[in-house]
Parts: structure tokens; C-alpha cells; sequence
């Protein structure tokens, strides 16, 4: 169900490629029509079809917030909308099937490719409906980024290639862990980014055999970046901005 979701609003969303309309924008954030007019035709797909609760980026929790053992889906209608407003064909959709902060299953649609990247925790990892033979990692790349609720002075760049031989920053968090689930990068690592970024693209990953760890960010202010105190160690919620590291099958859990 979630590759179908995903299909409906790359379709849009590929047919409108190179004609982004600006909706709003901040410093380091934007929104365009066609975010909402994915999420619309996603969001009304999965809930003609499902009972469950979606959790969105664009409009938050629509139907009831679940209990903490109850599933509910979660939706990114376009992952690196700034990516696409100008042009860079690095993009995608994202949706996924959660209960609490757990995966259990995921799709992320490149629809500028036309790849479509399903699977999940104890599910095969599909491309395209075809089972994935596993790749070896080992290309010491690390997939990151400075997210618009992150630290905007991004020290945590210079760090990290200590530990691996080259970064890269796609503009996609959704993207950048299939890609790792895939074995193109080792791993993914960012700080202040949001569940609805990085759910379908975990699943892919634990489908691949990989792992992950995520924690409550202490970036806590999506609109103007502060800092919580050091020690604050509140487990993380669907709504919170979260510090995500995956790593692909194989490779030692470092950051």
C-alpha cells in the first residue's frame, strides 16, 4: 500500500518537475504547491484503504494520535523540496508504516529515476516489485546533512572525515538512506531531522540488514535552532526532531 500511495504523488510530482510554485519560504525551508497536492492525493489513498492514522509534514497528525502500540502511517509527499523548486533531481516520496518509533515497513519512490525502493524489518528489500541481491558496502561514504532545524553551522561535517573517506549531502534524507539500504553509501548520519525525513528510508535499511539509532535531538526549534541542555534524555516521539545514524549491512556503527 505504501508503494502505491507513493506512486500517486510522483506521478504529480514528476509530470511538474522543472515547474515547482513557491507556496512559502524561510531563511533556510521552503514549501511548494505540489508538497500539498502530493501529500492530498497520498494521504487520501492511504485512508480510503487503511484505518490507520497518518502523521504528515505538511499538516501533522490527521485522525487520532495513536497509542504507543498502535500503527499509523507517516508521509513526506517530497523529500528535498529545495532540491526541487530549482531544478537538482534529487528527490523523492516517502511513506511508511510505524508503530511507535519503529518502522515495520517503507517505500521511497525516485520518480526521476523511476525507482521505487520498498521493503522493511523481516521484509525482502524490492526495487521496483524485484527482490534485491545485498551489495557490499565498503565505499567508506557517509550520507548527512545540515537540516533547516538542525545546527545551522554545521561542525559536525569537519568531524566526520575522521572517520570516513568522503561525504556527501544529497538534500534528502529519504533518499540518502535507500541509498545506503541499497549499498551506494556506508551510512547516514544528521541531527535535527524529523521522523517524517527518515521513517520509509530505516525500513529500507533494516530490510537491507542494516541497523540504526535514533535519540531526541537537542536541536529543538524547526523555525529558529536552540539547543537544549546537555543531559536531557526524554525518549524521542513521532513529532520530535531526532538524531538519526544508519549504517548498511556489515559496517561498524560509528558516526
Amino acid at each position: 500500500m505504501a508503494a502505491a500511495a507513493a506512486a500517486l504523488g510522483g506521478d504529480l510530482l514528476a509530470r511538474d518537475f522543472g515547474r515547482a510554485r513557491l507556496a512559502s519560504a524561510t531563511l533556510r525551508d521552503v514549501k511548494l504547491d505540489q508538497d500539498l497536492q502530493s501529500q492530498a492525493l497520498i494521504v487520501r489513498h492511504l485512508t480510503l484503504h487503511s484505518p490507520y492514522p497518518v502523521l504528515t509534514e505538511e499538516s501533522g497528525w490527521l485522525g487520532a494520535t495513536p497509542d504507543a502500540d498502535a500503527p499509523y502511517w507517516v508521509v513526506d509527499p517530497l523529500d528535498g523540496s529545495f532540491n526541487y523548486l530549482y531544478g537538482i533531481p534529487l528527490c523523492c516520496v516517502a511513506v511508511a508504516l510505524c508503530r511507535g518509533m519503529t518502522p515495520l515497513a517503507g517505500c521511497v519512490l525516485d520518480f526521476l529515476r523511476g525507482e521505487s525502493l520498498t521493503g522493511g524489518p523481516g521484509l525482502p528489500l524490492r526495487r521496483n516489485g524485484q527482490v534485491l541481491e545485498a551489495r557490499p558496502a565498503g565505499s567508506g561514504i557517509l550520507a548527512t546533512g545540515v537540516p533547516s532545524g538542525g545546527d545551522p553551522r554545521g561542525t559536525a561535517l569537519g568531524a566526520a572525515l575522521q572517520h570516513w573517506r568522503k561525504l556527501r549531502l544529497l538534500g534528502s534524507a529519504a533518499l540518502s538512506l535507500a541509498w545506503v539500504a541499497r549499498g551506494r553509501m556506508d551510512a547516514y548520519h544528521e541531527d535535527g531531522i524529523r521522523w517524517w525525513d527518515v521513517a520509509a528510508g530505516l525500513a529500507l535499511v533494516g530490510a537491507a540488514g542494516g541497523s540504526f539509532q535514533l535519540r531526541r535531538s537537542h536541536w529543538t526549534n524547526i523555525a529558529a535552532p536552540t539547543r537544549q541542555p546537555a543531559g536531557t534524555t526524554a525518549l524521542p516521539r513521532p513529532e520530535d526532531p531526532l538524531h538519526v545514524s544508519a549504517w548498511a549491512a556489515g559496517v561498524a556503527q560509528q558516526e
